[in-house]
């Protein structure tokens, strides 16, 4: 009955640091999927009641143990953004528990130090482990904060530099959530209209099937009136590539919209974490 208690504990406690971890870094995985996080991060509390696994106890395993966890909540993603889930994981778990401990002891009174210093054989100067390990683990911890402060920090100002993008073709529309980056400069030098970049599967949302595959091979021929060539810089030199010409498409500011002229190239997936699905050009940060 008791493991049963403890069990369930861990399963909600789990669930809670996975959802806080999630909105930390700007993730939105499902319910069902932080769920089996949380279940599969409550069975490895039956390696602590089985000695028979101890060995599963150690650091190397707990560390492959939460990746497997952070994989299964968040789904396929790079090894630097797994990193950076697990090390804010731990991150969410170390302020929790540090502040529940800081609590306990603030809330106890216990004189059991007081009465420990007056029994003639106490050493007050404690073991070289305990020192060692003192010595050794609050300047990692303080790095490692200040390491996640530099990143949150760091994910702000991304965020800052997102902006609701609308596009229109004659016969839908598809919303983007457009990253402004600065080291996109393409730009037509005929029109000068900026190009921005679109993820596969947001244009097949509004442009048609055979329009979609000649912006994958850069099919010049035969296109249609909204489709053109426009000269673009990559790393390999200038090439002509084939573009979209949208009906519309504006961008949302503070609640307004701000109508631009752009060309559309399409991108493979431009951000694992789904963060952004279009490339802004420089000239349309606000």
């Amino acid at each position: 009955m008791f493991v049963d208690i403890l069990f369930a504990m861990n399963i909600i406690m789990d669930y809670m640091i996975l959802t806080l971890t999630a909105l930390v870094m700007k993730e939105q995985p499902s319910i069902k999927r932080k769920l089996g996080g949380a279940l599969l991060a409550s069975l490895y509390l039956w390696v602590m009641l089985v000695p028979e696994i101890g060995f599963l106890l150690m650091p190397v395993v707990k560390i492959l143990y939460s990746l497997l966890i952070i994989r299964a909540t968040f789904g396929k993603r790079r090894i630097i953004r797994l990193l950076q889930l697990t090390g804010t994981f731990y991150f969410v778990q170390f302020a929790i528990g540090g502040g529940m401990l800081a609590v306990h002891y603030f809330l106890t009174v216990d004189q059991s130090f007081a009465t420990a210093l007056k029994n003639p054989g106490f050493s007050p100067y404690g073991s070289p482990l305990s020192w060692g390990f003192i010595v050794i683990s609050f300047p990692g911890l303080w790095l490692f904060v200040k390491h996640r402060d530099f990143l949150l920090r760091a994910i702000k100002r991304m965020e800052e530099k997102i902006v609701p993008v609308i596009l229109a073709s004659k016969e839908a529309t598809v919303r983007l959530k457009g990253f402004i980056d600065t080291g996109n400069q393409a730009m037509d030098p005929l029109t000068k209209r900026p190009i921005i970049f679109v993820n596969e599967d947001k244009l097949q949302e509004v442009l048609a099937e055979e329009q979609i595959q000649k912006l994958i091979t850069n099919n010049m021929d035969n296109l249609s009136i909204d489709m053109t060539v426009v000269p673009i810089r990559t790393v390999a030199g200038q090439a002509l590539r084939v573009v979209w010409k949208p009906s519309s498409c504006n961008l949302e500011r503070n609640g307004q919209k701000e109508s631009c002229h752009v060309y559309v190239a399409l991108s493979e997936t431009l951000s694992d974490t789904d963060r952004y699905n279009c490339l802004l050009h420089e000239s349309m940060e606000g």
